[in-house]
């Protein structure tokens, strides 16, 4: 009498296969208390105990959930992580312990149940026991997401014919005389061609998902195919783009734009087959991926002429469209791809367009709610742009633009502050620039410059600008490496000592040990003689003081002073007269409490 009913069982199986976070504990959870609903039929005889087609369906969609999930680990950690921990030994050493070979046991669970489901059907000839288009599409599913996962692994192309193998399985199901079952629906096919452009099968993924689109094509011609469900959808068509677009080469960009072109006459309805879609921001970000990847000479002038047509036509339908709309959200991620395309391949005018490109996108949403992935995708244009001016260009150019663009928005002509990492890549590229054979105090001082400009909008207003400890060590780092006259070397040093005293100020509760060392091989390399000791017993002191002492300065401090002055610096700090043999293990473990 206490023996769950079906119904109970199959609310406890939905709990598991819903998770918010699909796991292999939860799925095989499920797949337990299937079996036991299995074998308590197997018991009873009673039919009311037989798993229905609403279980079965339950089962495969978590193991399709669970598939989906493991595409998405990319690490060996994160898998055992994720999927294992939890797990008892006997289970794991049932278990494939490779990603892509659980993503394959995955798939292969998911068909397990369908065989299962079919003679369950044949045995009782009860329509609830028969496969739905839901079972097939979870199964398809498994596989599509399969194909992305030993794409990694070069065996892309088994999980993707496999997704078709079902697929053509479906049809001829559904096609059968008295068949209950729905033929495949644009979903259905737009998976499959998914798994395809997935597959890492450049080429021949491309050819594929091209033919399964004029298939279902074909399907949908005339009244007469009653037994089509739907049209294929923007979705169907930008994986077919995807493919495409995955081949790059040239001629991968000739099929994207072909077929980016078909759809966009589709909106006149002129020359091409009421079913094709309007093209959506995503089809025209994936034919820029396209031309971007292909390396073909013109790249930059193709991108900037589709960002055009897609603008052109986000004007034309905003006012009455969701099309529009969703056109003008994903514009940005255009004006990215051809930044990026100006700045791999452009040529001598490739900064002259970048600069004319990132004004006409402050221009454009200007106009617009800016929320937070807005402004982040704005500053990665920037970002974009003042890397490349500072290696093709020069820094100096770089941090123009950065203090134009401040300038600017103080003076409320622009809505667009730069972040912290605009910042960091222009003192990236000066720390860079000190590999030449002279550095000068020049270069220290511009970098100083920067971290100034970053003081200085902190201080006007822009709380989330407040200089960090990466943005004081590459200044400290760029004025250690100053090696002209002794004249630039003083100076460096003035700016280092000036920097860190401001990072000691703003980071009292949070001292970080990495601009400790840099500041001491500032000491080391910009002073000499007296001033050299003097400077490194303070900054040691300090260092200890702090709990920053690491073994990298402990050691460079040690080579720089000698045995003897070294030893009698440590021995003071530790309240001891005159030299002692001290070494590393006899130091007190405050001094490095707060080293990470």
């Amino acid at each position: 009498d206490l023996e769950p009913t079906a119904q109970a069982s199959n609310a406890l199986l939905w709990m598991y296969a819903k998770s918010d976070k699909p796991n292999l504990k939860d799925v095989l959870r499920c797949e337990e208390l299937f079996t036991k609903m299995c074998r308590r039929y197997e018991l009873s005889g009673n039919f009311h105990d037989l798993p229905k087609i609403y279980t079965f369906n339950l089962v495969a969609d978590a193991w399709a959930q669970l598939g989906i999930a493991l595409s998405k680990t990319r690490s060996k950690k994160a898998l055992f992580d994720e999927h294992f921990a939890d797990l008892d030994k006997e289970t794991i050493s049932e278990l494939p312990r490779e990603l892509g070979d659980l993503t394959i046991f995955a798939a292969n669970k998911c068909e397990d149940l369908l065989r299962t489901l079919e003679k369950m059907y044949e045995q009782h000839k009860d329509d609830r026991l028969k496969p739905s288009d839901y079972t097939f599409n979870a199964i398809i599913r498994s596989w599509t997401a399969c194909a992305g996962t030993l794409a990694r692994e070069g065996r892309g192309r088994i999980a993707a014919q496999r997704a078709e193998e079902i697929l053509f399985w479906m049809e001829r199901l559904g096609s059968e005389e008295g068949s209950s079952l729905r033929k495949p629906s644009a979903y259905t096919y737009t998976s499959v061609i998914d798994a395809w452009a997935r597959s890492g099968e450049k080429d021949y993924g491309a050819l594929k998902a091209e033919s399964l689109l004029l298939r279902y094509e074909s399907l949908n011609d005339g009244a007469q195919n009653a037994g089509v469900r739907d049209k294929p959808s923007i979705v169907t068509y930008n994986r077919v783009l995807s493919a495409c677009a995955n081949m790059k080469n040239t001629a991968g960009v000739e099929k994207s734009l072909a077929l980016l072109s078909r759809m966009e006459k589709a909106r006149d309805k002129t020359d091409v087959e009421v079913s094709t879609p309007q093209p959506d921001g995503t089809s025209y970000n994936i034919c820029m991926s396209a031309i971007y990847w292909s390396g073909i000479d013109n790249a930059p002038e193709l991108c900037e002429e589709l960002l055009d047509r897609a603008l052109m036509r986000s004007a034309t339908e905003s006012s009455d469209s969701i099309n529009g709309e969703a056109l003008m959200e994903l514009s940005l991620d255009s004006y990215i791809t051809v930044m990026r395309a100006w700045a791999r391949y452009g040529q001598e005018n490739s900064l002259i367009s970048m600069e004319k490109i990132f004004e006409r996108l402050l221009e454009q949403f200007s106009r617009h709610k800016r929320p937070p992935k807005i402004q982040r995708k704005v500053a990665n244009c920037f970002n974009i742009l003042i890397d490349t001016c500072a290696s093709s260009v020069s820094v100096e150019k770089a941090g123009g633009l950065l203090y134009s663009i401040n300038a600017r928005f103080l003076d409320k002509k622009c809505w667009f502050a730069p972040p912290h990492a605009s910042y960091h890549i222009v003192l990236d590229h000066w720390v860079n620039a000190c590999h030449d054979n002279e550095v000068i105090v020049r270069n220290a001082e511009e970098a100083h410059q920067i971290l100034l400009e970053m003081h200085r909008m902190h201080e006007m207003g822009n709380q989330k600008l407040k200089p960090t400890p990466r943005a004081y060590s590459s200044v400290i780092n760029v004025c250690s490496k100053v090696n002209a006259s002794a004249e630039d070397k003083h100076k460096a040093l003035q700016i280092a000592i000036r920097s860190f005293d401001q990072y000691r100020n703003n980071f009292q509760s949070n001292t970080n040990h990495v601009l400790y060392g840099g500041f001491l091989s500032a000491c080391i390399n910009l002073s000499s003689g007296d001033t050299r000791t003097k400077l490194i017993r303070l900054i040691f002191r300090q260092c200890c003081k702090d709990g920053m002492l690491d073994k990298q300065f402990f050691f460079q401090m040690k080579a720089s002073l000698g045995a003897e002055k070294w030893e009698e610096i440590v021995a003071q700090t530790l309240g001891k007269n005159g030299r002692s043999k001290i070494e590393w293990n006899d130091l007190p473990s405050d001094w490095s409490k707060n080293v990470k």
